[in-house]
């Protein structure tokens, strides 16, 4: 995406998915990466829900991150990919009511 601004950064290392990372934890070089997250994922509901019972808001705003999953998988041993949309409007977010509607 040419302007992430707003959305979270896909990190990878050796190529593999490793995080994804919200803007505002984001440190200067996580901040140029261009590949980012559309918020689609997809794993058994048991381990999200395993996942989901270790999330903590200890970031930057405080808040609960679905997105720390990723990690989470990744401590697991699991094989985290990604899927690039060949079309950005295919996946383009909306983080508010005013955005969505307008």
């Amino acid at each position: 995406m040419e302007n992430p601004t707003g959305y979270g950064r896909i990190i990878r290392e050796n190529g593999s998915v490793v995080a994804i990372v919200e803007q505002k934890d984001a440190n200067e070089a996580q901040l140029k990466v261009k590949e980012v997250n559309t918020g689609v994922m997809v794993a058994s509901g048991a381990s999200f829900k395993k996942w989901l019972k270790n999330l903590n808001n200890n970031n930057a705003q405080g808040e609960y991150y679905i997105t720390d999953v990723i990690a989470m998988a990744n401590q697991e041993g699991f094989k985290v990919q990604a899927v690039q949309a060949t079309e950005f409007m295919e996946v383009e977010g909306q983080t508010t009511v005013a955005t969505c509607c307008t």
